[in-house]
């Protein structure tokens, strides 16, 4: 097989030997399905008796794309037999490339293997391609093996060992690596932009354009995508492969690139916010503020129908692991609140109640300062809360779209523990957030509007 790299980028993709998950980010024609593609072939004949997965969003992506682009590619001698009933390629080295599309349920959760390729990975439903991610993850499993293997296929490298010697085949041990390829065009509100906004650790992103493989495109290729998309935010995704933020309505500011970052480790207030969640999921966040004021969210926590004990028992490791001074709860549950001072952990009522001064004073936290920094940040391991950041406010016309819509609108129960932690740790730290707003006032039936007046907070 060979092999000519359009991009540095993408040779690093397919070269790419370290991470658990290597993902080609690239435009239409960018030339990510075949690289994929082609790192999947590396690795059946690097490791004699490979177990591969082939995944798409559907039957019709998967058979267009990867296991054309196989078929096309792959020397022919390496398959030796093609079970198109049953879905899979029977390779001469003992391996087997199966492939399923991701609607297909619990149709990625057979067997193990040592290497799978997720195509279009962004096009999935948010559902759907949240659940091919971790069955696809937790697949890579297959350790050792040991078979009969032709000779001509026995690679000399530090990973297979001959345990017997034919003439014709050899009996043989192979130690596989295993890794997740991910080739795909960004997609806005997709599972996939969510994962790698904040990328966990051995994920490894490669960015490829379309431009650079303008010599497999046909003439004239490039100017009718540009025409396609005039729109800038539109171009760099489907051209350039990148990925397009989301503005929320509520908060606008927030940047995971800006606002996603680890704390300090020590603060000189530590406090949590508790979200009841009756028609959503419970939350709880801990937030820790710096003896600057600025503050970071360090952890969360919560669940759908967890009872009391078990709220009881986590927050009070919370309070033993991080010094909590107090919890800031939601007001409509008065006996919950009760039952925690009861069972040794402070709480008290949330120190704002409307909720718009609360996300004011969130907002006001995400912008610059004279310094060029920032008052909030957010760990990288909150990912519901980041989450629910990217699309608070934003109304949402196909709940397809976001895997927890209720209402039209996505869920704001991390957001509301957030905001009760921060306007909490305000008023204790002395510093109450004044908000200025207009306020109406009714005379003789008609509303006039008074700018500029003070709301604060008095408890």
């Amino acid at each position: 097989m060979k092999f000519r790299p359009n991009s540095k980028a993408q040779e690093r993709f397919v070269l790419d030997d370290v991470h658990r998950v290597a993902v080609a980010l690239g435009g239409r024609g960018s030339g990510k399905t075949h690289a994929n593609v082609v790192k999947c072939i590396r690795h059946c004949m690097d490791y004699p008796g490979a177990k591969v997965w082939f995944v798409g969003p559907d039957d019709k992506r998967l058979r267009e794309g990867l296991l054309e682009k196989f078929q096309e590619i792959c020397p022919p001698n390496l398959i030796r037999e093609r079970r198109l009933g049953d879905k899979e390629f029977i390779l001469a080295n003992e391996g087997k490339i199966g492939w399923r599309s991701t609607d297909v349920l619990a149709g990625l959760r057979a067997g193990e293997q040592s290497f799978a390729c997720f195509d279009e990975a962004a096009w999935a439903p948010y559902n759907q391609a949240q659940r091919a991610y971790s069955d696809l993850r937790a697949g890579l499993r297959l350790f050792k093996r040991r078979f009969w293997c032709d000779n001509d296929w026995i690679s000399p490298d530090p990973w297979v060992e001959v345990l017997e010697t034919g003439s014709s085949s050899s009996f043989i041990e192979v130690t596989y690596k295993q890794q997740l390829a991910i080739s795909s065009t960004p997609r806005r509100r997709s599972y996939l932009n969510e994962l790698l906004e904040v990328p966990p650790p051995g994920v490894a992103i490669y960015q490829l354009h379309t431009e650079d493989n303008a010599a497999n495109l046909t003439p004239g290729y490039l100017d009718e995508l540009r025409a396609a998309y005039p729109n800038a935010a539109e171009y760099a995704q489907e051209a350039l492969g990148e990925m397009t933020g989301t503005d929320s309505p509520d908060y606008p500011d927030f940047d995971t690139k800006k606002h996603v970052l680890g704390g300090p480790g020590a603060y000189n207030l530590v406090v949590g916010g508790i979200d009841w969640g009756y028609r959503n999921a419970l939350a709880v966040i801990v937030m820790g503020f710096t003896s600057s004021g600025a503050a970071f969210a360090i952890e969360e926590w919560g669940g759908s129908h967890i009872d009391l004990d078990q709220i009881v028992l986590k927050t009070a490791e919370l309070q033993s692991k991080y010094g909590i001074r107090v919890f800031f709860c939601d007001q409509a549950s008065p006996q919950n609140i009760s039952f925690l001072n009861r069972n040794g952990v402070p709480a008290v009522k949330q120190a704002v109640i409307l909720k718009s001064y609360r996300t004011a004073a969130v907002l006001s936290r995400f912008q610059k300062t004279q310094a060029g920094t920032y008052r909030l940040y957010i760990d990288p391991s909150m990912r519901q809360t980041i989450r629910q950041l990217r699309f608070a406010g934003e109304e949402v016309d196909d709940p397809a779209k976001l895997r927890e819509v209720k209402s039209g609108k996505p869920d704001n129960d991390y957001l509301d523990a957030l905001e009760y932690a921060v306007t909490g740790g305000e008023r204790l730290l002395g510093n109450p957030f004044i908000p200025v707003v207009g306020r109406e006032s009714h005379r003789e039936g008609s509303t006039q509007q008074t700018i500029g007046v003070p709301f604060r907070f008095l408890g």
